[in-house]
């Protein structure tokens, strides 16, 4: 089965590289970008300008998901503590119940 996964992803990679190699060789198109507030403008490739777009948004939504998992850890980690002193208590109980029920029981007068 993980072999079959590791194909597939293999499968996948070569067929997005073989469309972004094609798109780029087939879009020499010249563009200009400019940003609002600046007056500076850059001339690029149209292929350049949007595979880099969908690598920075890659990027960005990756640390995204980053913060988000560390928020999720760390809240784990607190609810692991947590639980590591809610054992070690109920333990503590458990063995005291265990030596009071184990002690000799001296006979009771009956009245």
């Amino acid at each position: 089965m993980r072999i079959v996964g590791r194909l597939l992803w293999l499968c996948i990679t070569i067929f997005v590289m073989v469309f972004a190699i094609l798109f780029a060789t087939s879009n020499e198109t010249q563009v200009t970008l400019q940003l609002w507030p600046f007056e500076t403008a850059v001339t690029t490739p149209l292929w350049l300008a949007l595979l880099s777009a969908f690598v920075g948004g890659g990027m960005i939504g990756a640390l995204l998901i980053w913060g988000q998992t560390l928020a999720i850890r760390t809240k784990m980690w607190g609810l692991q503590r947590r639980h590591d002193k809610l054992q070690a208590r109920y333990d503590l109980e458990h063995a005291g119940r265990a030596n009071h029920d184990a002690a000799p029981r001296l006979p009771q007068d009956t009245p």
